[in-house]
């Protein structure tokens, strides 16, 4: 029987956000993720291990999740900034006749996809970069002493795809030791 320090007890997050409770497990890690692997199959995120003796948190080991988001795909000019952190994309915005070019920096962290032909970030973060555009090009017109409202700037036709594609939230771990 396995000493004292190699008693745990396991709380595993299940996909539905359920989370179910392990007590006084004594098999050793492996034997239980394999256990937690054929139980569940990919219908958990993660479980945390949890020594009992000094309630100790030994690891917290991930499931493959993936999750499908919307996102855009942008055919635009860009240009990589100075650090090589990210890209910068030229949007056209029109007021009344006249075109304005706005640059709107994206950092490398967000860019799922990126080619020459085409950059492919999260829709929700391209409505937040379209939104502060137009609030900067507001207050620039207004610092030139214009009377403006957001409703006179409107983004022109760009060329873009709207997709859903399926991106990985956490990649899978498994324990290293069988009774740390």
């Amino acid at each position: 029987m396995p000493g004292e320090k190699q008693r745990y007890e396991v709380a595993v997050k299940l996909s539905n956000e359920r989370v179910v409770q392990y007590h006084n497990i004594n098999t050793g890690l492996f034997k239980f993720h394999r256990f937690i692997k054929s139980k569940f199959g990919q219908n958990w995120n993660y479980y945390t291990v949890r020594r009992i003796s000094n309630k100790e948190i030994i690891d917290t080991y991930t499931n493959d999740v993936w999750k499908e988001i919307e996102v855009i795909r942008l055919y635009l000019p860009k240009q990589r900034n100075p650090r090589g952190t990210g890209y910068f994309l030229s949007f056209p915005f029109q007021r009344e006749e006249a075109e304005l070019n706005r640059n709107c920096f994206f950092a490398n962290k967000v860019i799922l996809e990126d080619t020459e032909e085409y950059t492919t970030i999260p829709y929700s973060i391209f409505k937040k970069a379209m939104e502060r555009a137009k609030n900067d090009l507001k207050a620039y017109y207004e610092e030139k002493g214009h009377v403006i409202f957001l409703s006179e700037i409107e983004l022109m036709e760009i060329k873009h795809e709207k997709l859903l594609l399926n991106v990985r939230v956490s990649k899978a771990t498994e324990p290293v030791h069988d009774y740390p």
